[in-house]
């Protein structure tokens, strides 16, 4: 009879419980890893770490005023130094386009593609194509919710 009960209990359970079945894939992990940016180098990386240990310590005393003014003289200078290497990145890039523009047009396309590329993998929409149609579709048929009064 306790069996007869126990298996009870375990469908009631089971019917109840909505397992998930679990995957173990890896195309989970790889989507969780962010790509770098193109501008970030060696020394950009080893500041902000300066940043994120000086982080650490402010929390631990975030009454000392000598680490604080170290802290956010550091936070200064990375955010100035990181604008700084994203300017000349930009910069450097449209300096390439318009030397490959007229010098070698296969590269500058290449370039252009790989550009658009990168830009594509960070405007993903999760609305179809379906529900934009319908959208548009029904901004242009008359709805006559709200009777106005002349």
């Amino acid at each position: 009879m306790i069996k007869d009960v126990n298996t009870i209990f375990y469908e009631a359970a089971n019917l109840s419980l909505k397992q998930k079945p679990t995957k173990k894939s890896t195309s989970k992990l790889k989507q969780n890893v962010k790509k770098e940016p193109n501008w970030l180098d060696a020394s950009l990386s080893k500041l902000k770490n300066n940043l994120n240990d000086k982080e650490k310590l402010l929390q631990k005393y975030p009454f000392d005023p000598v680490i604080r003014s170290s802290f956010f003289r550091l936070l200064k200078h990375y955010r100035k130094t990181r604008k700084k290497k994203i300017r000349d990145f930009r910069q450097d890039l449209i300096d390439k386009l318009d030397n490959l523009k007229d010098n070698n047009p296969s590269q500058y396309w290449a370039l252009l593609h790989e550009l658009s590329d990168t830009n594509r993998e960070n405007t993903t929409s999760d609305v179809s194509t379906d529900a934009w149609f319908s959208y548009f579709k029904n901004l242009n048929e008359e709805t006559l919710m709200h009777p106005v009064i002349i």
